[in-house]
């Protein structure tokens, strides 16, 4: 199977210049800094995954117009990487007319029924594959970060438009094109799968969810379930949760342990073996409240997993979502190297 040479072992730098909510310069000045950057490579990391929200450099009263007080941030990322070694992967997380933290709001989420909203995330795309095109395979560009919709179809049609854009300018370009429903591994078999080897598929892996998103303040199923979670998980001792909800589906078995990841996996090893195509993980992590053996524990297995199928992939995230990085500044050093490996 094809690998992503030099995006193999990745972190994302999450909540820096997206989901930021009301912070601004002296935020985006100050959560990542270049120590930052020389200290991914130190770990042994290959690249980053750069997730930016379109707000921070165009304003929708004046849609085309592309602030450079906000695309300096992406050009220093993308200097920081090139300086220290590491390769970067541009993540539209935000595009006009999509955030996936909408769900299925139709209103905010109108990217699929209103042209005049794609015409604007092509724009954004081509201008990003103007302003990067001496650039060469040390930059991926990811079209759109955790795809929700009720049909894959509409998706379908609008990312080979966008990839076409970006292909006239950068011929070379390899670009990333998730999966439905926040980037499920189930949904990778709806997309269309095209002749082109500068395309890769993606997918995202928090499984199982009450696990990896255990007491998580954002989800109120998770908040409401107030239950510590170790891994390997016996469900028998969730049921309480599983009655209610199981978005992985995993309640079919009494042990989730490596043996039943590797059941999980089986969708995207199908992919790979069909399509032809590299396969990149975008997003996996836990939560920072689960106790650390059971975090080493779960990262241990699913980097086992990502190695054995030749998958690349990025942590989320470098600050805030996982134990990566201590608020203090400290790293914990036992899990960078299972993340290194």
């Amino acid at each position: 199977m094809k690998t992503l040479d030099g995006y193999m072992r990745g972190i994302n730098l999450g909540h820096w210049i997206s989901q930021y909510g009301d912070k601004g310069k002296e935020h985006w000045d100050s959560y990542i800094t270049e120590s930052d950057f020389a200290r991914i490579a130190e770990w042994g990391l290959d690249h980053i995954r750069l997730p930016v929200d379109y707000m921070l450099f165009e304003r929708d009263e004046q849609p085309g117009v592309f602030l450079e007080s906000g695309l300096q941030y992406i050009d220093f990322a993308l200097d920081c990487c090139k300086k220290h070694g590491l390769n970067m992967i541009l993540d539209l997380h935000h595009t006009p007319g999509f955030f996936f933290g909408d769900k299925f709001n139709k209103d905010k989420n109108n990217l699929f029924t209103d042209r005049n909203q794609q015409l604007r995330f092509l724009n954004i795309w081509k201008m990003f594959a103007n302003r990067y095109k001496n650039e060469n395979d040390n930059l991926i560009f990811e079209l759109l970060n955790e795809l929700v919709l009720e049909d894959t179809e509409p998706w379908n049609k609008l990312w080979p438009e966008a990839a076409a854009e970006i292909e006239k300018i950068s011929p070379t370009r390899r670009i990333i094109v998730g999966s439905n429903l926040w980037n499920a591994i189930e949904q990778l078999k709806n997309l269309t799968v095209v002749d082109d080897p500068n395309i890769i598929y993606n997918f995202h892996c928090y499984a199982p969810f009450l696990f990896t998103h255990q007491r998580a303040a954002w989800d109120p199923n998770m908040f409401s379930y107030q239950r510590s979670v170790t891994y390997p998980m016996h469900t028998a001792e969730h049921q309480e949760f599983f009655e209610k909800n199981d978005p992985y589906l995993m309640e079919q078995y009494d042990i989730i342990d490596i043996h039943a990841m590797e059941d999980f996996f089986k969708p995207a090893v199908d992919f790979m073996k069909t399509s032809g195509h590299p396969l990149y993980c975008g997003e996996f992590g836990v939560y920072n409240v689960a106790d650390m053996d059971s975090t080493l524990r779960w990262h241990s297995d699913i980097i086992s997993l990502f190695n054995k199928y030749g998958i690349g992939r990025a942590v989320w995230s470098y600050k805030g979502f996982s134990r990566i990085t201590e608020p203090d500044g400290s790293y914990n050093k036992p899990l960078v190297e299972i993340l290194a490996r």
